[in-house]
Order: structure tokens, then sequence, then C-alpha cells
């Protein structure tokens, strides 16, 4: 590929061939610019990328092609299809972003050809737009590829955190192109509200609806107003969106004032049988944002699926700050990735929230007297309590948009926002609702309450489990159930305690036939109940009976983070991890979330519903870190951004160990300290 104002060298050609020859799955180009990043591994925009690159003559996935100097693509390089071909119409300017766009999709890298010619410098203007619109930094794995063995990568890297920018092309395309895409039951309804005092903000946010990764046809736009506020119809709005309604690129719904609850209400009795992401008028939505919602539902369809969470409520059904306290910075990055909350209130149109068909099926959520009495302003609360009625699955989505950098100017100053409307009115809606609602509290306390303990052991062990599982029977909280996991190979030496236990259902056995040692007490029983909470404990330790209730009231104010009643601070020294036997062993100074805080198996350990996430692709990496389950959650925990909180205790006085009383669990020799230096060299954990 070549622009038609190059002329090439009379080798250049030969010079690409033997570059294709060498790297044969890569993309040889003969100029390059390097792609660099802040010191969070975010990409930085083009002005700061470094120009005309030739430091490196080896596939990288952070260098950037400027194909029309020239490029060699090998066989079926980039999947050429209609999608590709949509995308490419939006920015037909300039084709090298939307190219490394799909490079990187496709897991490619571009190499350096060496040549000595001087180029002309490009209109940065221009490609600084473009580097706004086009997510084109490489992924984690990708990232670490490239730069792992000269930089500790270990912040978890599938955040999208850039500022939408609206294309003249995008703009030009929509308003001037008739949609003939139509409407069926696997159509994604993408539903929005609006009112007067707005009205002339939407035109950008339905743009960057529309300016998306996914494919046009697979969903619809729909704006729903109030015919009170719009007395002249159509006409009253923005000519702009009158355009994009007569094209067929935004459906509209005219209905009477139900307030916010018009963004789901009359679409769901006109298009039952869709599903439907619902999102706010105010806020622009960067170009994956349809896409990310679109593959979690593939992957979790009856699950409801969150773009952001923004508070929980406790034991008492009290609204609390999901990210901190009064005062504390709250945002995207405290996010953790594909966790589950049982009792967290989605921030319904900021974050958008997919409801599948048939969510609500309870006719009472479509009684218009009950929602305009009891929470007439919060839609948000009228949606959540009847997901919680009907036990639905809230799951936030695997990658996170930070959507706060892009608000519409001023959208949350004006005095109609439901931000200020319902700022003090949320707690005395909530009581509302559970005052005409009982259910609602009950699978509240319920929901909080799905706790699993769980515990592996090997066949040395079994005969004396029946004292650690005495102690947990008589805890004074109960869980849900209690697992044991096991090898099979061992199942031939369960005691006639355990047999019978089993066959009376008191506790569940899970074999296996993988043996990951110690992580076997975690790795299936989080696969297989993933909208439980999994308390941890280990085969020889006799339990006070406040365990579970003293994780459980660490866990309700903390919902996002890992809880345990045994910690180590880790010691930090010239942004250098000291070694393990430096570190503060059982530590109990700190009473807020941390980063630096490392969980002890023996004390118990209390993981929220799925939030390390855990699949069979772990195991690969658990085999490198057989013998230490606790440094191996400890990388994970960091990697998923979820600080650890110590869980106020007194187990270090009251705890028994069955192996040897005079050991104890928290005590470690010196063999125990190099082994788990070698393994944080491996698994970086800060």
């Amino acid at each position: 590929m070549i622009d038609d104002d190059i002329i090439l060298n009379n080798n250049s050609i030969e010079n690409l061939f033997k570059s294709y020859k060498l790297y044969p799955k890569a993309i040889s180009a003969r100029r390059v610019y390097k792609m660099n990043f802040d010191k969070d591994w975010m990409l930085k925009s083009f002005h700061f990328w470094d120009r005309d690159y030739r430091s490196e003559n080896k596939p990288k996935f952070s260098l950037f092609a400027i194909h029309g100097a020239g490029a060699l693509f090998p066989p079926n390089t980039l999947n050429i299809t209609d999608d590709f071909i949509f995308h490419f119409k939006k920015v037909i300017n300039v084709d090298d972003f939307i190219i490394k766009y799909f490079e990187l999709k496709e897991n490619l890298k571009t190499v350096y050809v060496n040549n000595s010619i001087k180029y002309s410098p490009l209109n940065s203007s221009i490609y600084e737009k473009y580097n706004e619109l086009f997510t084109i930094s490489p992924n984690e794995n990708q990232l670490a590829e490239d730069f792992g063995k000269k930089y500790n990568i270990t912040i978890y890297n599938n955040i999208i955190k850039e500022k939408v920018v609206i294309l003249n092309d995008t703009k030009e395309y929509f308003l001037n192109n008739i949609n003939t895409n139509k409407i069926t039951n696997d159509t994604l309804l993408v539903s929005m509200t609006s009112y007067p005092a707005r009205i002339y903000g939407i035109t950008e946010v339905f743009l960057s609806l529309l300016q998306q990764s996914a494919d046009i046809s697979s969903y619809q736009c729909f704006l729903t107003l109030a015919k009170e506020e719009f007395i002249n119809g159509e006409r009253d709005l923005p000519l702009d969106i009158q355009k994009l309604i007569s094209n067929g690129w935004i459906k509209i719904i005219w209905y009477h004032n139900i307030y916010s609850h018009k963004k789901i209400i009359p679409i769901i009795q006109n298009y039952f049988d869709n599903d439907i992401l619902i999102v706010d008028d105010d806020v622009l939505r960067t170009y994956n944002f349809i896409e990310v919602f679109q593959k979690e539902h593939k992957m979790y369809p009856t699950d409801i699926i969150c773009g952001n969470f923004a508070n929980y409520f406790d034991n008492k059904i009290e609204l609390n700050r999901l990210n901190g306290y009064k005062g504390y910075k709250c945002g995207a990055f405290n996010i953790v990735p594909n966790i589950i909350f049982q009792t967290a209130r989605p921030a319904n149109g900021f974050g958008g929230v997919l409801y599948p068909k048939y969510t609500f099926s309870d006719k009472r959520f479509f009684n218009e007297s009950l929602f305009m009495n009891i929470s007439p302003t919060s839609d948000e609360l009228w949606q959540y309590s009847f997901l919680i009625i009907e036990n639905k699955i809230l799951r936030q989505t695997s990658i996170i948009i930070d959507n706060s950098i892009n608000f519409v100017n001023n959208s949350q100053k004006m005095e109609e926002s439901l931000h200020k409307v319902n700022k003090n009115k949320y707690s005395l809606i909530n009581k509302d609702l559970i005052n005409f609602f009982p259910e609602y509290k009950i699978n509240t306390l319920e929901r909080q309450k799905k706790i699993i303990v769980s515990l592996s052991s090997t066949k040395h062990r079994l005969k004396e489990l029946n004292l650690v599982l005495e102690s947990i029977f008589n805890n004074t909280m109960k869980p849900s159930k209690i697992v044991l996991t096991i090898c099979k190979k061992d199942s031939d030496f369960l005691t006639a305690y355990l047999k019978e236990m089993i066959k009376n259902k008191r506790i569940e056995l899970i074999l296996t036939d993988t043996n990951l040692k110690s992580h076997n007490k975690y790795f299936e029983v989080m696969k297989k109940y993933r909208d439980y909470a999994i308390i941890t404990i280990d085969d020889y330790i006799i339990y006070r009976n406040n365990l579970i209730e003293t994780l459980y009231n660490s866990y309700i104010k903390n919902p996002n983070c890992i809880h345990a009643m045994l910690v180590h601070k880790i010691m930090i020294k010239n942004n250098k991890i000291l070694p393990f036997n430096k570190w503060l062993k059982n530590y109990s100074f700190e009473l807020n979330p941390s980063f630096y805080l490392f969980p002890i198996s023996e004390g118990g350990i209390l993981f929220p519903p799925n939030i390390l996430n855990i699949t069979d692709d772990n195991i690969n990496e658990i085999y490198k870190c057989l013998p230490s389950e606790e440094i191996y959650i400890k990388y994970l925990s960091r990697k998923r951004n979820i600080k650890i909180v110590w869980s106020p205790n007194k187990i270090l006085e009251e705890s028994k160990d069955l192996v040897s009383q005079s050991k104890k669990p928290y005590k470690r020799n010196k063999k125990d300290y190099l082994f788990n230096d070698t393994i944080l060299n491996i698994f970086p954990i800060i």
C-alpha cells in the first residue's frame, strides 16, 4: 500500500518483501510512529508520540504505521467485512487509525523497515482528532509483550478513558443517509429520554451512539418525549434531531409525562421481546460503548449488565456510597470488573444498563399510579427494587468505561437535573419501597447472606476434618452451604463422618481431576457459584464461632473488596517491595480498604460474588504459583483493582491449629519467606 504522491526507491519493494519473509505475520512499514504511554499505561495523545521512529526493527504492537509511505500486508491480514467498511466510511480522510484499530483487534504487530527517506510532517491536528476517537491502545497482553521485560505492567488495563469527539464525517453520514435496517427481536434497543432544558444537548449524545464500533444494524436508538413538554411535536426539537428521526436513525415515542420513567416504561410496552440498553441524555458515549454491552450480554444472556454502580444497601437496607466515604474520590477506577453485586444499585443511565428481554415480568412494575406515587423522580430505585424482588443477577461489565469526562457541558448544574432533585430523596423513596413491597426487604437481606464456606483437603487430613467442620456448624451465623473440594484419587479416604455429612447434605462434595493444591479451596467453587460470596478456610484450623458473622459485617460495608481476618502489611522502600520477611505481620492498624494489605488464608477470607472472575484460563498461572494461593489471590486482586480489608477480630489469640499447637498458622519459616520472594518476582502484587 502506498499513497499516490509517494516515489519509492528502487529497492523499496525488495526491502518490504525481505521484512515480510522475516516476519510473515506482521505489517511491514517504511514509516512508523512510536505510541507512548503515561505512568498508568494510558495511551498519550498523538502529539506526544515519537515521530518517524527508527530505533526498533522488531515487530511491536506499539508501533503505528503511516501506511501511505509504503506498507506490506501479509495475505488475509485484515478481515475486511461490511463492519470494517462501515467504520472506514466514517473516517475516510485518515485510514491509518481504523487500520490500526483492526490490526490490534486481529492481534497483529507492526515492524519498521529500514530506509533513509526524510518525510514531510503530517497534519498533526487531523491525526490528533482521530486519535481521540479510536481506542487503539494495545491491550494488557499486547503491552506486556512489548514492554514486559523492561517494565512491570500490573494494572488492570481494560479501562476506556477517552474524550469523545464527534467527527464531521460521522455527522454528515447520518444526516445524509437513510437507515434501511429493520427492527427484529434480535435488535438491541438503546433508549433515552429528555426534557426541554436539555434537548439541545442530545444531538451530540445521539451522534456518539451512532458513531460506534458495533454493527449499526444490530441496534436502534430510541427517544421518548412527553407530549406536554413539546406541544409542537418534532418541530420543537433541534433540526439535526429532526433529520436523524426522518432518516430513521432515531425512533421517537411520544408519551405523557412520567419523568425519567419515560426511558424504560413506554419502550418495554412497545417492544416487550427486545433487549433494552438505557442511557442518559447528558453523557457522550465512547466508540466501544455499545459493543461492550453486546459482548457481555452474549456471554451472560440473563444477567443485568451494568456499566457502573453508584450505591449499595447495607443490612439495614440503608443507602451508602459504594466507592468510599463522603469526600473520597469516587469514579471509574474504583470499579471492579465482572463483579456481581447482590444489593448495589446501578447508576442506570450514567453508566448504561442492559436489561435482557422479559427482565420485568411483575405487572406492578408497569403500574403508573404506583411508581408515580412511590418513586416519581427516581426510575433508578424503581427498577432496582424490582430487580431485587425478581432476584436478578446484577453484573459489572468486564471492560470499564470512565464516563465522567464525557458529560454534556453544564448538564449536571441544571436545577432540574435529577442528580440534584433526588440528592436528598433517595433514602425517603427507598423507605417507601420497603414499606410497600415486603419482598424487597426480605430478598435484600437474603441476597446479602448468600455465603458459601469453602475448603479443600487431602487424604492425610480428612480424618481430622470433622473438628474443623463442627467449628463452622457452631458459628452464630450459618452459611448457605459448606463445600469441600478434594481430588478424585483421595475420595477413598473419606471418613464415615464425612460420608454422613455429604449424604445428609450438610456439606457438598466437589471432586476434581486437577490437583491445584491449596488453590482447590476457591477454584472450583468460584466457577460453580458465581453469585455467592465465598469464604475460604483452611482444613486444620478450629475457627471461632463468629468467623462468618465478622466477615459478613465487614463485607456489607465494602462489597467490592476482599475481606480477611488475618493480614500482613506489604512494605515498600524506594518504590520497591521489600522481601517478605520485612513485611509487618499480623497487621491490625488499618481499618480502611488498602492495596497494601496482604490476606492470609488461615484466618479465613471472604470474596464477594465473582470478584476474581475465576475461569479455566487461570490454570496456567496457578501452576506457576502452586504452593501459595495467597500470592496469586493478591496478584489477581491488584490486577483487577480490588482492595483488601482487614476484618477486626481476635483470631490470633483464640484460633487453634490442629496440625501443631506450637506452630501457629500465621508463623512462617525461612524457607517460606524465600519461596514467597521468588514467586513475587513472577507475580507482581503492587
